[in-house]
């Protein structure tokens, strides 16, 4: 049985094995993502120097562009941010979501998420990026299994044991690993009314 957001009694808690959202897709690409925070103020600089070269006459204008006056203008439009911060949101992306590529949908209240694999797609992500756009203006179904609930409490680091006092190296790194899924949850646990799903399949709805 599959529980259908079609359905005017959708319900997403259903117990139901499959479920099946159909919505307007969101794809997020943290793989481009990082890409962009990597070069982000190296292409805020080549934005604003083309707009300085276009206000100044063109590339024919034989006036030199100042290094200072670029830097100035991608700050003024927003295009320049400090170094350290992007190293550290972009450490932090890496850190707890790397190459994730997700499918995202929003519909009856709740945020519908399904990590997908690269290797298993027809096209890479840059070309359904160009197809459809981020959000997409067609609505595309997804059938999959829940595999987490964002309104289902975790365990936290309350009562946890301390690694000091772990019985030898094998109960020493268990205990690290429930310390670990505490931090996981802190980065890329679902959020309250995000519901995830281990995708079987993904279509335009047309």
């Amino acid at each position: 049985m599959i529980e259908e957001s079609s359905n005017n009694d959708f319900n997403h808690k259903s117990e139901k094995t499959f479920i099946k959202i159909t919505a307007n897709l969101r794809l997020n690409d943290l793989s481009a993502t990082m890409k962009m925070f990597d070069n982000f103020n190296e292409i805020g600089r080549a934005f604003a120097r083309m707009q300085l070269i276009m206000a100044n006459g063109g590339i024919s204008s034989t006036k030199m562009i100042r290094e200072d006056e670029v830097t100035k203008l991608a700050a003024g439009i927003n295009l320049h941010i400090d170094k350290k911060f992007l190293e550290s949101v972009s450490k932090l992306i890496d850190f707890g979501m790397s190459d994730l590529l997700e499918a995202n949908m929003v519909t009856g209240g709740c945020t519908f998420s399904a990590p997908m694999k690269r290797e298993f797609m027809r096209e890479s992500a840059e070309m359904i990026l160009y197809k459809y756009s981020r959000v997409t203006q067609q609505k595309f179904s997804v059938v999959g299994m829940v595999t987490q609930r964002g309104s289902v409490a975790n365990v936290d680091a309350v009562g946890l044991p301390d690694v000091k006092d772990a019985d030898g190296i094998k109960a020493a790194m268990r205990t690290l690993a429930l310390h670990l899924q505490t931090v996981e949850q802190f980065f890329v646990g679902p959020l309250a009314n995000e519901i995830v799903l281990d995708p079987i399949a993904i279509y335009s709805a047309i």
